[in-house]
């Protein structure tokens, strides 16, 4: 099936949608921008650098995890649908664990209870903290699953789009956090590491607020979605063109 470039933009050009993502964006830049400032500058405010537990931009990243859960819970009652809770379970425990450092304490529990030396040059925190992450993944993976096998087509197509941004998340929230733990950086090159990372989890969260107060707006219904024109999760790659 061949889709019209212009058509398929336009099916996400909901003016005020657009309007947020450039804000949300905005925002996340400054929080970046300052987090440079804060080191070159030497004004020596933690609250204004991106890595600090319970900083300026933490608060940012809580209010966006919050409007998520509340967004897609509006959208399960608009749709009647209780598919989209699976969801709403995933952002709320993304909220709650940046807002009470859930995997932070856990892993905490655990690495006082593990005897044995690390892998990869990673502290018994470091392992306490990804086990607990993995094993909250795990358990909230089965939740979307089971609603993406008894969904609807549109539920199956949203949970591909949402799932590509959370690939995104995980990928600076957690690769990218490892890889800066594991390998010996100097200092400028881990600095910028960790702004990437934290910056990314902050760009990813703002593309998922975006998305999901979209869907608020124009419907879950809709003739487009993200998986389509990336190809992704299909048995046959839809082609796009351009007129």
């Amino acid at each position: 099936m061949a889709i019209s470039v212009k058509s398929y933009i336009n099916s996400f050009n909901v003016r005020s949608a657009s309007i947020l993502l450039i804000i949300l964006i905005a925002g996340d830049i400054i929080f970046i921008l300052f987090t440079f400032l804060n080191l070159f500058l030497h004004i020596n405010d933690p609250m204004l650098n991106v890595k600090t537990e319970r900083g300026y931009s933490e608060f940012y990243q809580y209010i966006k995890y919050f409007l998520i859960s509340v967004l897609l819970i509006y959208i399960s009652i608009k749709n009647s649908s209780i598919h989209y809770f699976s969801w709403v379970l995933v952002f709320v425990y993304l909220f709650i664990d940046d807002l009470f450092e859930i995997h932070e304490r856990v892993g905490t529990l655990i690495a006082n209870h593990l005897e044995f030396t690390a892998p990869l040059g990673l502290t018994l925190q470091e392992v306490g903290e990804l086990s607990v992450t993995m094993a909250a993944s795990v358990v909230l993976a089965v939740f979307v699953l089971i609603s993406y096998k008894y969904g609807s087509k549109e539920f199956r197509k949203i949970s591909r789009d949402i799932f590509m941004f959370l690939l995104l998340l995980f990928f600076f929230g957690v690769f990218l956090d490892m890889a800066h733990l594991t390998v010996d950086f100097r200092f400028s090159i881990k600095f910028i590491l960790i702004v990437i990372e934290d910056g990314g989890e902050m760009l990813s969260a703002s593309c998922i607020l975006w998305y999901v107060y979209l869907l608020a707006l124009r419907g879950t219904k809709a003739d487009y979605y993200l998986c389509d024109f990336l190809g992704l999760f299909q048995n046959n790659s839809t082609e796009i063109i351009s007129k």
